[in-house]
């Protein structure tokens, strides 16, 4: 297989990946205290950090 086929395999995994965890983490923070719901903000934004990165590596996979 080429990189563009190994891509399009494994981008809707990580897209239903990313999708599935945003909304474990948006239901156990409508459950959780104030402390808990500070650890899930930064569980989010650690998500989108991954997300980005994934996003850049995957540009640069196709561009090389």
């Amino acid at each position: 297989m080429d990189r563009k086929t190994y891509l399009l395999i494994l981008a809707p995994l990580l897209i239903a990946l990313d999708l599935y965890a945003i909304t474990w983490i948006f239901e156990w923070l409508s459950k959780a205290s104030n402390a808990f719901v500070l650890l899930g903000i930064i569980g989010f934004s650690g998500l989108l950090l991954i997300n980005y990165l994934l996003f850049k590596f995957t540009l640069a996979f196709l561009k090389s």
